[in-house]
């Protein structure tokens, strides 16, 4: 669901604060799997909020896209 895997998911670290920033920054010397349980256990890492369906993924607030997860009766533009 995502072009650069777990990158997609966790914060920017270049906008995150320097104890995050090294998290981060460990994530990305790990394999993919090794990479999932550090999360697990370093869930302060993930962009929140992560929205999924069946064929969508949206990471991070934005109302616009996040728009799309809702059943057009609850729609609301303004």
């Amino acid at each position: 669901m995502t072009d650069k895997g777990l990158e997609d998911i966790v914060k920017h670290p270049t906008r995150s604060k320097s104890e995050t920033r090294k998290g981060i920054l460990h994530l990305y010397e790990l394999s993919f799997n090794e990479g999932l349980e550090y999360l697990k256990h370093n869930t302060n890492l993930l962009q929140t909020p992560i929205v999924l369906d069946d064929n969508k993924l949206l990471v991070g607030y934005n109302s616009e896209e996040i728009r799309k997860y809702l059943p057009q009766k609850y729609r609301r533009y303004h």
